[in-house]
């Protein structure tokens, strides 16, 4: 069975996660294996098309509006309920354990990679400038 390693860190704005998404590609990572995750579900698809970086997951789903990656609790949109964020979904695809101090909803810019070496790639992440990293393995779920 194969494992999935994922790195990421935390970024303090999309300027600084653009210039490190280059610099991962620089240093030989593929842009297919980065996922950058922005404080809106917009603002993540445009990086991501921008960049040719993988779409976080669920924020390419439904209509493209400019709301948080957490949901709105039904303030932004009263009267018509809440809305589901996708943070969890997009936290799960990325490898990034749900209970990690991310700051996405804060406006930190959350990057990750999937790859064969952790300790490149973490490397690699702070080389970029996040201000803080972590990594877990996942195993696939076989049905």
């Amino acid at each position: 069975m194969d494992t999935r390693n994922h790195s990421f860190g935390s970024f303090k704005d999309s300027q600084q996660a653009s210039a490190a998404v280059d610099q991962l590609i620089a240093q030989g990572f593929s842009a297919s294996e980065i996922t950058v995750l922005l404080r809106d579900e917009k603002s993540s698809v445009e990086f991501a098309r921008m960049k040719g970086t993988r779409v976080p997951v669920g924020t390419d789903r439904g209509p493209k509006e400019e709301r948080p990656v957490e949901g709105s609790l039904g303030i932004l949109y009263p009267g018509e309920g809440p809305k589901r964020g996708v943070l969890d979904d997009a936290l799960d695809g990325m490898g990034v354990p749900l209970d990690w101090p991310h700051g996405v909803t804060a406006g930190n810019v959350l990057i990750s990679i999937e790859s064969d070496s952790t300790e490149r790639a973490l490397s690699a992440l702070r080389d970029a400038g996040a201000s803080d990293t972590g990594s877990a393995t996942l195993k696939p779920v076989t049905t």
